[in-house]
């Protein structure tokens, strides 16, 4: 089942967004650690044009230590400036401003404040970012996509503003996996997909790249070829049969929830080779 999920509100961001960038000195766009490739949106190359781009990579908690570290080579060796984090903390905000303000040292007085423009896909982690940038609760947090709403602007500081801007998602992605990493993170609006088709993708997934986690963390005696087999054989450890079926959906809503909660283990969805 493909995913499709561009909700009316996203329409309207991505013209507000499109008269904002005159008006923004740097674009800080916040990515998932599980996922650089899926959560960086395509578009915003297209409507930042030569504006700077700065990204902040949350999530780090969650994904496998090793494949971050390439990640994270990967980044210098394109010279895409980034903090990374698991969560938004004082330091790594701190790292945020010296590096945005050397991209734009023309700028960062009372009469030219530094503006940044903070972008991201649902649920990525932005409002923690705005927050904590501004040193004060003005967003919403929440584990559910598009709880910002409405763009606004934000004196951070002397001579530094942000605006702040709903989660964009773009409104198709370019093959069917791209979406089923989306759905898994928590990106897209859970009634925008069916979760048994989601978890046979992570089960898919981790049992080809990540095996032995899969098997210890549901305490499985051996892995089967195919997903649906291993997604039974959870349901089974769980408890999650009715008249000797598996209850599919209980059991698929379980192997989502706790991938995002990072109960089953770290895993990174993508590696630099990948596109979306």
């Amino acid at each position: 089942m493909a995913i499709n999920w561009f909700p009316g509100h996203m329409h309207k961001t991505r013209k507000a967004l499109a008269k904002l960038m005159p008006q923004t000195d740097v674009v800080i766009e916040v990515l998932d650690a599980r996922l650089p490739h899926a959560s960086h949106n395509p578009l915003l190359a297209e409507l930042r044009g030569s504006v700077p781009c700065f990204y902040v990579v949350t999530k780090t908690d969650l994904a496998d230590p090793e494949k971050t570290q390439q990640w994270q080579q990967y980044f210098q060796q394109q010279n895409w400036p980034s903090v990374w984090g698991n969560t938004v903390h004082d330091e790594l905000v701190n790292q945020l401003k010296k590096q945005v303000r050397a991209l734009v040292p023309t700028r960062g007085t009372a009469d030219k404040p530094l503006r940044l423009l903070v972008v991201g896909i649902p649920n990525v982690g932005k409002s923690t970012l705005l927050n904590k940038l501004v040193g004060r609760k003005i967003c919403t947090v929440g584990n559910t996509p598009a709880v910002t709403r409405e763009a606004q602007r934000i004196k951070v500081e002397t001579g530094l503003v942000v605006f702040d801007t709903p989660g964009v998602m773009w409104p198709k992605p370019e093959d069917e996996d791209c979406g089923y990493r989306l759905a898994l993170s928590g990106a897209i609006r859970d009634t925008a997909f069916e979760y048994p088709d989601v978890a046979y993708f992570a089960i898919e997934v981790l049992q080809k790249r990540y095996p032995q986690q899969l098997q210890t963390a549901y305490h499985l005696e051996s892995l089967h070829e195919d997903p649906l087999e291993n997604m039974a054989a959870i349901a089974k450890r769980r408890g999650m049969v009715s008249r000797g079926e598996p209850q599919w959906q209980r059991v698929s809503e379980l192997i989502v929830h706790e991938f995002r909660q990072g109960k089953i283990g770290k895993f990174t969805l993508e590696m630099p080779t990948h596109s979306c």
